[in-house]
């Protein structure tokens, strides 16, 4: 499901962070960082690895427009389990 944490009516950029549990509040403070001339929102699944956080929001993120800045931040679950190279291949 993907969250926003801010309905503002005078966005002039837009953000989408995507990530696993090291994304975890990271769209409330960023949205905190930047301001309300900013719209931040976010997926995250806690515990996946890479390839199930992209074929989850594959579909959504083929729809967004060229607005959109998207943050990825994941790999931390592959990384200890030397998945690294797979990890890297989804983005």
């Amino acid at each position: 499901m993907i969250q926003s944490a801010s309905e503002t009516k005078c966005v002039n950029h837009k953000v989408l962070i995507i990530g696993d549990s090291q994304a975890r509040n990271s769209v409330s403070e960023l949205q905190h960082r930047l301001g309300s001339t900013f719209a931040v929102s976010g997926f995250v699944k806690q515990g996946a690895g890479m390839t199930a956080i992209v074929h989850t929001v594959k579909d959504y993120i083929m729809k967004l427009k060229s607005d959109y800045v998207i943050v990825i931040l994941g790999v931390s679950n592959e990384t200890g389990k030397n998945y690294s190279r797979e990890a890297m291949k989804h983005l």
